[in-house]
């Protein structure tokens, strides 16, 4: 991205002129550079990848199963 403030150049005759700055390229610059960073923002807030998810519910299905294999039944009280 370019400087917000223009830079001095010389000339070969020693004149003194301004750098010019196209300005909507300079905008549609910054705006880009706003969104990656809120886009970074963003992925280290909420990102997990995709296998990391799988991988997270696979455990957890492997979990839930394991103990209710291990689950011991009581048994019931009866009023006979």
């Amino acid at each position: 991205m370019k400087p917000a403030t223009a830079t001095i150049a010389r000339r070969n005759d020693g004149i003194q002129m301004a750098e010019l700055i196209n300005l909507r390229q300079f905008k549609k610059a910054k705006a880009r550079q706003a969104k990656a960073d809120t886009g970074q923002r963003n992925r280290v807030k909420f990102g997990r990848t995709a296998a990391e998810k799988q991988t997270a519910d696979l455990d957890r299905n492997r979990e839930t199963t394991f103990l209710d294999g291990v689950h011991k039944d009581t048994p019931r009280d009866t009023d006979e």
